[in-house]
Parts: structure tokens; sequence; C-alpha cells
């Protein structure tokens, strides 16, 4: 199958899953009581006369990746029943040479550090227990502390799908401070980029984090994870999309997770495709690009904290140029609407700055 085909078969795909969904009643039909975590998640403002009576999903119900599915939220290696395939990442060479790159923060990681891990790991049976002594390890310093959050529910985002879904709640992701985006900007995508009405948590996220105890479900985990990047890639297209110079539906991923449980960490991108009608949700497609068991040796530590820390500083590009765009789009907008104060000068810097954002992109 030829790749500039491929696009073109999806989409319809996607509509046929949707009808499908809505014909044997996918959404509405009881799937079993929500889980108790599920419930204490459920903000009562998201109950709406279209979702009054209906059964509520969470990432413990046994729907819920079915529910993404029919939505057009598709996981790692996903095909049709007819075997066509999805649009395949198209940066995915790109993100994996920056994962792979040496960090100086790990060059004297040695076996006793290791050591400690080993027994930090071996020690955490909680999910709590892994978030405050083993993830730690692998992140090493993170920067500006403002720019982390978890375990905040996303409730002030749109539905992702139908409105049946409990918010997501990540047990750790990264985003921007609000201020760096323009208050306008945040008042317009305020139900896309800004996951909570907490005002100083972080914006914009894109790298997100989901652990699991000793006991704990990799395929629950998955499907928070992907949940999560779903929101957050949703984001970054509506940050970009602002720019006429980037095109919304490239197949390029803006947006990681990082998923951990039982000393193995795996990662994962996702990329959005087009929606199946003009006043649709696009898709999004999951891609997993590494795998590393942390407690194997000091080495396969340090590639796997490395490919953690990189991850991270890589999103953090991603989204803060997203931002950057933004603004400069609200100052061009601006500039324009006010023409009396567009001078020389400053039309030079507009046109300058978006010639040099093509070529980088290119």
């Amino acid at each position: 199958m030829l790749p500039g085909r491929t696009a073109h078969i999806v989409i319809p795909r996607i509509a046929k899953l949707q009808h499908f969904a809505r014909f044997f009643g996918v959404g509405r039909k009881s799937h079993g009581p929500a889980k108790p975590s599920d419930l204490q998640l459920l903000p009562e403002h998201i109950i709406t006369p279209e979702t009054a009576g209906r059964e509520i999903i969470g990432p413990y119900d046994r729907a819920f990746q079915q529910h993404l599915i029919d939505y057009g939220i598709f996981p790692h290696a996903y095909e049709f029943p007819d075997g066509q395939l999805l649009p395949k990442l198209e940066n995915k060479g790109d993100i994996l040479r920056s994962l792979v790159q040496s960090r100086a923060s790990l060059a004297h990681f040695s076996n006793h550090d290791f050591r400690k891990f080993e027994l930090a790991e071996a020690q955490a049976i909680r999910e709590r227990d892994i978030t405050t002594s083993v993830i730690p390890i692998i992140e090493g310093d993170i920067g500006d502390r403002k720019c982390l959050a978890g375990k905040i529910p996303f409730t002030n985002l749109e539905h992702l799908t139908d409105g049946t879904l409990v918010p997501a709640n990540p047990d750790i992701f990264y985003g921007a401070r609000p201020e760096q985006l323009h208050p306008q900007i945040r008042k317009e995508l305020n139900s896309r980029v800004v996951p909570s009405t907490q005002s100083e948590l972080p914006i914009a996220p894109n790298f997100f984090v989901e652990v699991k105890g000793k006991d704990g479900s990799a395929t629950v985990t998955q499907q928070q994870l992907f949940y999560d990047m779903a929101l957050g890639e949703r984001g970054q297209q509506a940050l970009r999309s602002r720019n006429p110079f980037y095109a919304s539906y490239d197949n390029k991923s803006h947006t990681l997770g990082y998923l951990y449980l039982d000393g193995q960490l795996k990662i994962y991108a996702t990329h959005a495709i087009q929606p199946s009608s003009p006043a649709g949700q696009p898709g999004f497609v999951v891609t997993q690009l590494g795998a590393f068991a942390l407690t194997n040796d000091v080495d396969t530590f340090r590639r796997g904290a490395a490919a953690y820390r990189n991850g991270r500083d890589w999103a953090k590009k991603q989204r803060n140029d997203a931002i950057e765009q933004a603004n400069e789009m609200l100052s061009w907008d601006e500039g324009v609407k006010f023409r009396p104060a567009l001078t020389l000068p400053r039309l030079k810097h507009f046109w300058f700055a978006a010639v040099s954002r093509w070529q980088r992109r290119e």
C-alpha cells in the first residue's frame, strides 16, 4: 500500500467505525459498573443532558479500549479488519535520534547508584511508592518544577469522544507555564490546552507518564496513557493550527508518553490524522518508539533514563515552538487589524520569522 493512499483510505474507515458504534449502541449499552476510582474522578459538571443516564466508562472498564477505537483513537500496531494500515509516524526517525543522545547527567551513574535503584524498585509495591522513590531516579534534574504536575483530573478539557469517558488523570505530566501563552489565546483555546481550572498549573501538556504497582495491569496503564496522549496532541494541534505555515495533519507527533511497570519502561508517540468529516474530531494514532528493562543492568538503565530525559526535552521544545508560533500569529493578526501601526520594519520582522520557521520545518 502506497503511503499516499493510506491516509485517504483511513478516513472513511474511521467514519464506518463510528457509524457501527452508533448503530450497535456503543456508548449507550451498559458495560458493567464503573470502578470507584473512576467515579471519584467524575466531576458533577460533566454530566450533561446528552450523557445523563448513560454508563460512564473508565480505563478499568473492558469497553474502554474499544470505545477509543470507535472514536478514532488507535493503539500501537492497530490494523483494520480488512488489513488496511493507519498512516505511519513521519517523524519517528527524528524522535529516535533525539532519544538516543547521551546525557552528561548519566555519565557518572555508577554500579552503586544502580544498586540503589534496584533496591528502590524491588521495595516499591504500590503506585505511590514508584512515583515517589523510583521515578525520581529516572527523571534526574527536572528543571522548572512549575512545568510539572500530576494526579490532577483534566476536567477543563473538551470531551474527546461522546462525553461518557471519565476525565484523564495522568500520574505525571509536563506542560508550559500559563504565562508563556498569550492570555487571549489561552481564553480562545481554553478547552483544548488548559487541563484544569487551577489556573497556575501547566498548560498544553505533551509529555505524560503512567505507572502501576507490582500488581497493576499493563492493559489499563496503556489505555490511560493513550487517552492522555490523545488529549495532549489535540492541544498541540490546536496551537499549531493558528499558523497557516504549518499543516495540521502531516502525520508528525508532538506528544510523548512513558509507561513504567515492574521495571519496564516503554515509550510511545501519538500523531493526529484527519477527521472523518469537516466538523468531526481528528483521529489519533499511537506508535511505540522503544522499551527498556531498566533493572537489567547499569548500561540499560543509563540508556533508558537518557531516553526519558531526552524525550522530556524534545517534548518541551515541541510545545514551546507551538506556543511561540501561536503568539507570533496573534501579533501578526493584531498588526493587520491595526494597519497604521504596522510599519515596514515590523512587517519585515513577521515575514522573516515566518520564513525562518518554514526553513527549520524543512
